[in-house]
């Protein structure tokens, strides 16, 4: 019997926590999804959802990012034209991150109306917060950013 392989599970750090506890009670301003397009095969396009950014009113912003293995969610800064600069000059273009702006879309709309009233993180026994999912509440509404093997899933919870 074959077994598929086993990955360690991945937890936030504190910076990391820090970041997501200080967006409570923020409002949001503009949503944006960056794709990751790769079309080395013409016949056969995979893009995948691998970075979703939330810039909020008071100009501050954050970035949730699908780790390098798909097997975490990180934090960190992400520069979309130095991005897409550094792909073009090594793929020619094969690979490139697609913007998409979300900030018009119904659901995005209404949750822009309404502050992160609280972050949900699960957390193993040691209190050690895991990195493959949270959960941010909009009053009564929640939206589940989650990491999958394909990329990251955004979705009402």
């Amino acid at each position: 019997m074959e077994q598929g392989i086993k990955l360690e599970p991945k937890f936030f750090t504190g910076d990391e926590l820090d970041k997501l506890y200080d967006i409570a009670n923020q409002q949001l301003k503009e949503v944006n999804y960056y794709h990751w397009v790769n079309k080395t095969k013409p016949d056969d396009i995979v893009t995948m959802l691998d970075h979703v950014e939330f810039i909020f009113i008071d100009n501050t912003s954050i970035c949730f990012s699908a780790s390098e293995l798909c097997d975490a969610i990180e934090l960190y800064d992400f520069d979309f034209d130095a991005t897409n600069k550094d792909l073009f000059d090594t793929f020619e273009g094969d690979l490139y991150v697609r913007k998409t702006p979300k900030s018009e879309v119904d659901i995005w709309q209404q949750l822009m109306q309404l502050d992160i009233s609280e972050v949900l993180l699960e957390a193993n026994e040691k209190n050690k917060f895991f990195s493959d999912k949270i959960t941010l509440k909009f009053g009564r509404e929640k939206m589940v950013i989650q990491v999958t093997p394909t990329g990251l899933v955004v979705k009402l919870g």
